[in-house]
């Protein structure tokens, strides 16, 4: 595990939908700003980042964009509630 860059969590979804349920720790870009997520992602086009929403169809739209600027290592974590359930932790409802 690369502890300078650990693996960033993106959650695609709409402001409101990230206000309704949200894992902690995450940062919420909605899937139509690519150029935002590239930017919160960084230079390190081979990190680890693991993008969800609330089935993983966004995510699957958005994977292609960051792919084409040389983002390698995106991965679709499906919807929040996979995701969480993956991690073993709660789902945080409000801001």
């Amino acid at each position: 595990m690369d502890f300078e860059n650990p693996t960033l969590f993106i959650d695609v979804r709409t402001p409101a939908e990230y206000a309704d349920g949200h894992i902690a720790g995450t940062i919420n870009i909605p899937h139509e700003q690519v150029t935002d997520i590239a930017e919160a992602i960084g230079d390190d086009k081979d990190r680890h980042v693991v993008l969800y929403c609330r089935s993983g169809g966004r995510v699957g739209m958005t994977i292609p964009y960051l792919m084409q600027l040389g983002y390698t290592n995106i991965e679709n974590g499906g919807g929040v509630t996979d995701v969480a359930l993956e991690l073993g932790v709660d789902i945080v409802r409000g801001g």
